[in-house]
């Protein structure tokens, strides 16, 4: 009996895309063994599976983002986050990675991990960055967000 349109669920689609990564906004020198990501979306509500095996990780370096099929809702309520089921090829981790949606309107996801700080109970979130990504790292995760 709901008619509002915020709450209609007469959209539905599923499909893929190819994500991409990226270190510090630059995917330059990026090879892939493996990239694929399926995605299903009813109303505003997305979940997505990322699978992503490199050869190269390029030379851009800072925070790793990799492309999400549809933009992040724009209020506070709509950050994403999940997990990862598996990876390797990474360093400098003191814990799982997880991923996320940092902010509203972004058409990225980030890895991050907790790290020492916080008196060395690792209660500090860190995002992971070019130096954590070896150049045969590979991923299987996925998330669930919601969009504009």
């Amino acid at each position: 009996g709901d008619t509002a349109a915020d709450n209609a669920l007469n959209d539905y689609e599923q499909g893929t895309w190819n994500p991409t990564i990226a270190f510090g906004g630059s995917s330059t020198g990026v090879s892939y063994s493996e990239r694929q990501g399926i995605y299903v979306k009813i109303g505003n509500l997305v979940w997505a599976s990322i699978v992503i095996s490199l050869t190269s990780n390029g030379t851009g370096t800072g925070d790793v983002s990799i492309t999400l099929p549809f933009a992040v809702g724009s209020n506070t309520e709509n950050r994403g986050i999940g997990t990862l089921a598996y990876f390797a090829g990474f360093a400098g981790l003191n814990s799982n990675p997880n991923i996320y949606a940092s902010s509203g309107g972004a058409t990225t996801c980030r890895l991050q991990h907790l790290n020492n700080g916080g008196g060395g109970n690792g209660t500090q979130v860190t995002t992971l960055t070019h130096g954590n990504i070896g150049n045969t790292a590979g991923i299987r995760g996925a998330l669930m967000y919601t969009t504009i």
